[in-house]
């Protein structure tokens, strides 16, 4: 994340806490003329559309009257829930997550793969462990490059 980007998602998550969202990431993409702002919530109640445009509304308004923001205060928003199968952001993401699979991608390679399927067991400081096939693996934070739950639907 930028700085513009870690300051965005500051200044919108105080404002939005008190609703019990939780900013997870902004991406702004694009040009100096044609950006877009990806921002993903989350809340331990659900995302409903209404909270993705109330967030929207939101962001426009502090874009709008932050002088800190006024370079991007022609951009697109896009406000979206993180999904089923939602990337994990930070160490928090992963603590909430223990138990859960996952697939991550890293950095560099841990045990001769750069890829990992497996359960998340355990979150201690910076260090990530997760059990594939009966093996725990141990991964730094800082090594990996994208991680996403695995969860399976049953119908």
């Amino acid at each position: 994340m930028n700085e513009i980007e870690t300051e965005l998602m500051e200044t919108i998550n105080d404002l939005v806490l008190k609703e019990d969202i939780e900013i997870l990431n902004i991406e702004i993409i694009g040009s100096r003329n044609a950006n877009r702002a990806e921002i993903v919530i989350d809340s331990q109640k659900g995302i409903t559309i209404d909270d993705c445009a109330n967030v929207s509304n939101i962001i426009r308004d502090v874009i709008r009257f932050d002088d800190k923001f006024s370079d991007i205060s022609e951009m697109s928003i896009e406000v979206s829930s993180p999904g089923i199968n939602r990337r994990l952001y930070n160490l928090k993401d992963y603590e909430n997550f223990i138990g859960e699979k996952t697939l991550i991608k890293l950095k560099r390679a841990v045990n001769g793969k750069r890829t990992i399927k497996g359960r998340i067991s355990k979150v201690e400081e910076s260090l990530i462990e997760l059990e594939v096939h009966g093996e725990v693996i141990s991964i730094l934070f800082e090594n990996i490059k994208k991680a996403n739950l695995q969860r399976e639907i049953k119908v």
